[in-house]
């Protein structure tokens, strides 16, 4: 095994182990955190993410009225950002997360977009599960600011990069 694959069944094991009040002391921290992040006090559209496999789940934060929210959607080997409200309709994609029904790209209006990943390391490089998908998204919107929510463990000092994985601007954690 790879590295990277084997970095990628280290993190996931670590979170999948993590009971329900460990997430929810960390993202106690973690919402409070990104509540004071320059970028999401300033941001008005925000990219967020359908949390799957014990990752950060900040779909908390659809309560804030001052903010318009949107969530990605596979679209062949792309993500769109389809405007999210109360009564959109979720469906499973063929990747097993959730998705807002509709195929208006909004990612134009977006001016951050929070993102999961399973490691960060120092420079900000960040680790998934190894589709591309937010990869590609970031190397066509070079414009987004991009901020990587995780927990602290998945902090770690290198992680191999090649030229078309993109870092991220910041990350928040616990």
């Amino acid at each position: 095994m790879d590295m990277k694959q084997d970095l990628r069944q280290k993190m996931l094991t670590k979170r999948l182990e993590l009971t329900t009040t460990q997430q929810e002391n960390s993202l106690k921290i973690i919402l409070m955190h990104l509540k004071n992040h320059p970028l999401y006090k300033r941001a008005r559209h925000i990219g967020l993410y359908y949390p799957i496999k014990n990752e950060v789940s900040i779909l908390s934060l659809l309560s804030d009225q001052e903010k318009t929210f949107y969530l990605p959607k596979v679209a062949g080997q792309t993500l769109i950002y389809v405007q999210y409200h109360a009564n959109t309709s979720l469906v499973r994609s063929s990747l097993n997360i959730l998705e807002p029904v509709g195929n208006l790209d909004d990612a134009s209006l977006l001016d951050l977009v929070l993102i999961p990943a399973l490691a960060i390391d120092k420079n900000n490089h960040r680790l998934g599960f190894g589709k591309g998908y937010f990869d590609r998204f970031l190397a066509d919107h070079p414009h987004l600011k991009v901020i990587a929510i995780i927990y602290q463990f998945q902090k770690v000092e290198v992680i191999e990069h090649e030229p078309h994985d993109m870092p991220v601007d910041d990350v928040i954690s616990d």
